[in-house]
């Protein structure tokens, strides 16, 4: 009954159904807690209690109850700690804590911008994942734990501003995916994802040599062997990679300052992408890459002066991106910046009422996350964006808004003020500032 009990919270995850999964879960843990014990707790009870604490967690963490589920995640690492030392080899519970880790504590930890404690668990993430691996060698499935847990990592250091770590990370994430890929569709659309998105780090860094090596090592593990395997998850993952490629060439134009071509490469992927929404393939990936796509073809369009298409480019990147945007702290960010442009282009044709009314969310979402911010590196950056975009629908406090801005890009970490973007909208706050009718460059 009990493990039944952990695996419904499973499938009410699955479903997307968090409420439940919360109320089976601690039904579970109700019967569960009075029967573990330290001396006990190597027995067959002590696995079902990991799974219905780490399924919680998740849930928990999910709706944002990030007080409640550090406390379930904490409190069933405890025992799955206390299980693993007796029981060093187990799978299923080395799989489960993995979960716990990098889908319940980790998210914790991010919604909570906690970047050390974030390091923390996904680090312990990677490191059972790699015993996973030892003990099979050959699971696919445990292949695929390590992508995600390397991914995981990577986004963590990048959050705390240790890019170059950041990237090794993602590099592993890609090697660890694609060996899972071979025998495991469900890999291939993270990969994808994960492949797109290292790429597109690079090239923010100026290593446009590594975005070409990205991508040629994930078309390496998309062979068409594998992609014909897969079935119709295949011919979904195919489509999503060649917008994944797509997204690093229009990347690398714009970090060129080669805005038309950016636009151009952009543009043409997400039409392609349509044409295959066409045929009901849909998938997280496409979505992901519609989204990231559209923002960028909306930013070239932005610094070319078309600041309709702008503004009809974010739109159509808002639509992909909450598509597949959760609840938690990262996915809103994201949907921030996407938001934070599109307002940007509004107030740009005028509509100065409509772009106020877009951004005045965002920013008090950022004026929140900043109280409370403990080592997210990139916070400020995008919270001086979104003050910027209300400067330029505010008149009235237009001078007060980019001092602000100034202020938070000037106490930058030069990992990140050094970037080819932040210095573009240094560039961008600072023409404001001296009271010019447009801005510079980009």
């Amino acid at each position: 009954y009990l493990t039944a009990l952990g695996y419904l919270g499973l499938e009410d995850l699955n479903r997307d159904q968090d409420e439940e999964a919360v109320e089976v879960t601690r039904e579970a843990l109700r019967i569960e807690n009075p029967l573990i014990t330290p001396e006990n707790s190597g027995k067959e009870i002590a696995a079902d209690r990991v799974i219905a604490g780490t399924y919680l967690t998740v849930a928990l963490a999910d709706l944002g109850r990030d007080e409640e589920a550090r406390r379930a995640g904490e409190e069933t690492l405890s025992v799955a700690t206390r299980y693993l030392a007796q029981h060093p080899q187990s799978g299923p519970i080395l799989s489960t804590t993995i979960v716990l880790l990098g889908d319940g504590l980790n998210d914790v930890a991010a919604n909570e911008l906690d970047a050390a404690e974030d390091i923390r668990f996904t680090m312990q993430d990677v490191q059972m994942a790699h015993t996973l691996v030892g003990i099979e060698p050959k699971n696919f499935i445990y292949h695929f734990d390590l992508g995600g847990a390397y991914r995981s990592l990577g986004s963590a250091l990048w959050q705390a501003g240790r890019l170059r770590e950041a990237i090794g990370n993602l590099r592993h994430a890609e090697e660890s995916l694609g060996e899972a890929a071979s025998g495991f569709a469900a890999a291939l659309g993270h990969l994808v994802d994960g492949a797109g998105e290292t790429a597109s780090w690079q090239a923010k860094l100026g290593d446009f040599s590594g975005t070409a090596a990205t991508v040629t090592a994930a078309a390496a593990y998309l062979s068409p062997r594998v992609l014909s395997d897969s079935g119709p998850v295949g011919q979904a993952a195919a489509a999503a990679f060649d917008a994944a490629r797509a997204y690093a060439a229009a990347t690398v134009a714009y970090e060129h300052g080669d805005l038309a071509t950016a636009q151009r490469v952009a543009h043409a992927a997400v039409a392609q992408l349509n044409a295959h929404r066409t045929n009901g393939e849909v998938t997280f990936a496409m979505n992901d890459m519609e989204c990231d796509l559209s923002d960028l073809e909306a930013r070239a369009e932005y610094a070319l002066g078309d600041f309709e298409g702008a503004a009809r480019a974010e739109s159509l990147a808002l639509n992909g991106c909450k598509a597949i945007a959760g609840a938690n702290v990262s996915d809103q960010r994201t949907v921030a910046g996407i938001v934070t442009w599109l307002a940007m282009a509004l107030a740009r044709q005028g509509k100065q009422a409509e772009a106020a009314q877009t951004i005045a969310p965002v920013v008090t979402m950022y004026l929140g996350l900043e109280k409370r911010n403990h080592g997210d590196q990139w916070l400020p950056l995008e919270f001086a964006e979104a003050l910027y975009a209300q400067s330029l629908a505010d008149p009235q406090h237009r001078a007060a808004l980019l001092r602000q801005a100034s202020g938070l890009v000037d106490h930058l970490i030069p990992a990140i003020a050094k970037l080819h973007d932040t210095r573009e909208w240094r560039a961008r706050i600072e023409a404001a500032q001296r009271g010019a009718n447009g801005e510079a460059g980009r």
